[in-house]
């Protein structure tokens, strides 16, 4: 679905380990519903903005993997021009969107969808990059590798970029910035294992979860709430939400596999599953 060499570096960097889960606190109930693209073999959801308005990638009958925005109960594909293979991570209350695609000599490159045009998006010299996320004053995230084969994270204004490099890290991604210029980020420590951290545009804020392996950040929204991916010992994918400061584990019923992304203002996350034998399907939950 994606790039062949980038993404196999990425998905070992982007297993991130958790912070302060501890005793479990009461249980934060979640309403939720299906999300699908009508004839996609599988439909996954990476974001909502506080419109409602659904973006993430699906799978046509042939495999190849488009972008669309869901808007009430209607579906667009966005298709970059350059590539069979595109893929949507961001959306903000303007419903620019950004993402990536996948360049003829298989490397991803990083995108901005607005007004009906794309612009590409990474930093002069890099050999790969993604655009993960977008706030509503424009400000891109997302990461990039350059030439000695290393991951940094990356904030973008319109004109120029700022490198994030978590100090001691041997790699760095950023995922999602809010409208405070939060950032979440993930990185590579240097015994291999992956943490995450946050960015407040000064400082550098650690996470990590004892007793929860290959865990990560994704998604922010203004309040601050945290959305993230995290497997067990048995490898088993979970979802969780951090909110009012507390962890919540988020798993789709009867699945075998759930993570989730996005998050906006209005308590309503997004995300995919996989029921046993099946291949993802996105959903969006309430709390």
């Amino acid at each position: 679905m994606v790039g062949p060499r980038i993404f196999s570096r990425l998905v070992v960097i982007v297993w991130l380990a958790l912070a302060g889960m501890g005793e479990n606190p009461p249980a934060l109930q979640f309403k939720f519903m299906t999300v699908a693209v009508p004839g996609a073999q599988q439909t996954e959801v990476y974001d909502i903005n506080n419109a409602g308005v659904m973006v993430g990638p699906y799978s046509d009958g042939n495999g190849f993997t488009h972008c669309f925005e869901k808007t009430g109960k209607t579906y667009v594909t966005i298709d970059d021009p350059n590539s069979q293979v595109t893929t949507c991570f961001g959306i903000n209350s303007s419903e620019a969107i950004v993402g990536y695609y996948i360049t003829a000599s298989g490397e991803p490159q990083g995108f901005l969808y607005e007004g009906g045009r794309f612009r590409d998006i990474g930093p002069a010299g890099a050999i790969g990059s993604r655009a993960f996320g977008i706030n509503d004053q424009g400000v891109v995230s997302g990461v990039y590798v350059d030439r000695r084969d290393i991951s940094h994270g990356f904030l973008w204004d319109g004109s120029s970029y700022i490198t994030l490099d978590v100090p001691g890290s041997t790699g760095t991604g950023a995922f999602r910035i809010n409208n405070h210029g939060v950032v979440t980020l993930y990185w590579a420590q240097p015994d291999g294992s992956i943490a995450a951290a946050l960015y407040n545009g000064k400082s550098y804020t650690k996470l990590r979860v004892q007793g929860a392996a290959n865990t990560y950040a994704v998604g922010i929204n203004n309040l601050n709430d945290v959305t993230f991916q995290w497997n067990d010992a048995q490898d088993v994918s979970h979802g969780a939400l951090r909110h009012d400061g507390k962890i919540y584990r988020v798993d789709f019923p009867h699945s075998v596999y759930t993570d989730t992304n996005g998050v906006n203002d209005h308590h309503i996350l997004v995300g995919s599953y996989a029921a046993p034998g099946k291949l993802l399907v996105g959903f969006a939950a309430s709390y």
